[in-house]
């Protein structure tokens, strides 16, 4: 079970998206068209893409480990199913993307 993110696990995102270079991309796809559903699979793509160029994918596992409420390793052991209901229970896509635009300006 994971608890809803607070202030420190939204800077954490909010510094691993602005070192993946995200924010342009995360607001064109939230202007575009489509369900949130859709454009929260495309943020969630478009992040795991840059992620995956930027080695930065243990620092992610950092990042979720706190909002999970398990250690980087765990995180990284999730099953997708899984992980889609923790992200639902912590984040919710609008709040998060409202607080990206605004601390990246």
């Amino acid at each position: 079970m994971a608890r809803k993110a607070n202030v420190g696990d939204l800077f954490n995102v909010a510094r691993v998206l602005n070192e993946l270079d995200v924010k342009s991309d995360i607001v064109s796809i939230c202007e575009g068209t489509g369900t949130t559903q859709e454009k929260g699979f495309d943020v969630i793509f478009n992040i795991l893409n840059k992620a995956s160029q930027k080695d930065v994918e243990k620092r992610i596992y950092d990042v979720l480990s706190g909002p999970f409420e398990m250690t980087a390793q765990e995180v990284e052991k999730v099953d997708i199913d899984t992980l889609i209901q923790l992200c639902e229970q912590c984040f919710t896509l609008k709040t998060l993307i409202n607080f990206i635009k605004r601390v990246s300006n």
